[in-house]
């Protein structure tokens, strides 16, 4: 039950993206969050915490100040959860570090997150009030995982993701708003989640806020610390 509870928390932070073409620009991000969640049996989880990331070192740090403090590493295919500087948990990362939305955004790709290199093609375009929607489908060989991946686009900015199972029942549907442009750095400051588990419904909102670029200096540890070279 823990194991599934931190994977619920940390998957505000993951998206697909594709991992080329990184910008020369951007290469670190921090920011704060909040998250916000709802279970399928009402149950209600509040998370709040910073989020360190440098492109180049590719390794998260989610550094949680509620309700525990932890620090929250995910290096390769692994995650591993710290409290006192000790290892408490570890196990498989749900999602790669190369496809979170922290490098997507570093990486320029917010827009289409590269699933074209992620094993899926375009099967529709349409256009329709201002918005570009697209239907991508799994290739053959991801097609008894994966269903199809319908996406809303305005002003050339994810605005919407709906994810189907294989037999296309609706499972999870992602909205992303308020988006900031720092001098060319696109980002959402918030995301809701939907998602279904048969007939039953559980939520999230994560918040983002105060977000620094490239930042060198006070906060150097949790970029190049001694605890994200875990192997």
């Amino acid at each position: 039950m823990q194991k599934r509870i931190l994977i619920i928390l940390l998957l505000p932070f993951f998206i697909f993206a594709a991992n080329n073409a990184i910008s020369q620009q951007f290469y670190r991000i921090k920011v704060d969050y909040s998250v916000k969640y709802k279970g399928v049996g009402g149950e209600q989880m509040l998370q709040l915490g910073q989020v360190f990331y440098d492109i180049n070192n590719k390794v998260i740090l989610i550094k949680s100040s509620f309700p525990q403090q932890e620090i929250i590493v995910q290096k390769g295919n692994k995650t591993h959860k710290i409290i006192d500087g000790n290892i408490t948990q570890t196990f498989e990362s749900p999602i790669p570090v190369y496809f979170s939305i922290f490098h997507l955004a570093l990486s320029n790709k917010l827009e289409n997150f590269g699933l074209d290199q992620l094993g899926y093609s375009m099967e529709e375009i349409k256009k329709e009030k201002g918005m570009v929607m697209t239907s991508w489908k799994p290739q053959q060989r991801l097609k008894q995982q994966f269903g199809n991946i319908l996406i809303s686009t305005k002003n050339k900015q994810l605005f919407a993701m709906i994810f189907l199972d294989t037999s296309g029942n609706i499972i999870a549907k992602h909205f992303y708003r308020k988006y900031i442009n720092l001098n060319g750095f696109i980002f959402p400051m918030e995301i809701a989640r939907i998602s279904y588990w048969g007939k039953k419904q559980s939520y999230e909102l994560t918040t983002y806020k105060n977000i620094k670029l490239n930042e060198f200096g006070s906060n150097e540890e949790y970029y190049n610390q001694n605890q994200i070279k875990i192997k």
